[in-house]
């Protein structure tokens, strides 16, 4: 059961977003300013990166996912393409699974004294990644420098608590206006095979800048086909952080679907 569900979420990280409908935007004028995005965090800046994921399938088959990271800006390379190096770690896990007639829960909040069997087994999973000191580095450009990388030895069934190409998108070379696109490609660390981006900015604010993707995934062989998925960014104007970000969509294993939620508030 445990393998089974493993393998069913495996499937579903490899997709990068969802397949399906986006917000609508108003039908407000069109912006015709310009702007260049680009990371531009201050040293010592603190976050709490959410991700919820709610997938459903076939035969009654249901799981969600939450995950929790604390994350504060611990150094910045400085240069015409300034480098950002994260250091945090994951303050929460919580899962809720229903397959094959079972239903499963973990808690990494609960007390250990207090938790089920199943809960325990669980929590051998994935207790060797919570509240261990990590960090990665992004550049200004939203490329990812390094990926997720512990300061200890750890264990789980998963050791990369986010995929970070779903959540840091990467940005032009250019300033970009309202309808402009441009495109990334990058190597899906589970299959190998190449995952092609492409975006459009599809509104500016004040604040904010929303980012249209659609996604070229993949396939592999026995699991899924290939699939295009869409998802929409909400991006602060001033740091180029990630403020939401939805996507859902159609996995073709088992006619699941997907939706994903990305959620990073600023706390100091």
């Amino acid at each position: 059961m445990k393998n089974f569900f493993i393998l069913f979420i495996t499937s579903a990280l490899i997709l990068s977003c969802g397949d399906g409908s986006t917000k609508k935007m108003s039908d407000k004028p069109k912006s015709t300013e310009k702007v260049l995005l680009r990371l531009k965090y201050d040293k010592g800046a603190k976050m709490i990166l959410s991700f919820d994921m709610d997938t459903s399938a076939e035969q009654g088959v249901s799981v969600m996912e939450q995950i929790g990271l604390e994350l504060a800006v611990a150094d910045i390379t400085a240069g015409d393409n300034p480098v950002y190096k994260f250091d945090g770690q994951v303050t929460y896990m919580k899962m809720d699974s229903r397959m094959m007639g079972q239903h499963d829960h973990y808690d990494s909040s609960k007390k250990v004294e207090n938790m089920t069997s199943s809960e325990l087994e669980w929590h051998r999973e994935f207790e060797g990644l919570i509240r261990k000191p990590l960090s990665f580095s992004l550049d200004s450009k939203g490329k990812i420098v390094k990926s997720f990388e512990y300061s200890e030895a750890v264990y789980g069934a998963m050791d990369q608590p986010v995929e970070l190409n779903n959540y840091q998108i990467q940005f032009p070379e250019k300033e970009v206006g309202i309808d402009d696109t441009w495109k990334s490609e990058y190597k899906n660390p589970l299959t190998g095979g190449t995952v092609k981006n492409t975006y459009t900015l599809a509104d500016i604010t004040a604040e904010t800048v929303v980012v249209k993707v659609e996604s070229l995934i993949p396939g592999v062989k026995g699991v899924m086909g290939e699939n295009t998925m869409k998802g929409e960014y909400t991006l602060d104007r001033k740091t180029g952080m990630l403020k939401e970000g939805v996507m859902e969509g159609n996995m073709n294993q088992m006619n699941a679907k997907l939706k994903y939620t990305f959620t990073t508030t600023i706390i100091q």
